[in-house]
């Protein structure tokens, strides 16, 4: 996961890859900066989606 924040947009890009496979290949831009708290909720959403596909497999 990259998250890149500047003065006027933020950059978010998850990315999970399976050997030569992507099983996640997503990016956003925002048309402002994000938050602390934003930055925040944002890796936390993507760290417990992991542990959820985990522990299915």
């Amino acid at each position: 996961m990259l998250i890149d924040v500047t003065p006027e947009n933020a950059v978010v890009i998850r990315q999970e890859n399976d050997h030569d496979r992507y099983r996640i290949d997503e990016g956003e831009i925002h048309d402002r900066p994000l938050t602390a708290a934003e930055i925040d909720a944002a890796v936390s959403d993507y760290v417990n989606s992991v542990r959820t596909r985990a522990q299915k497999n």
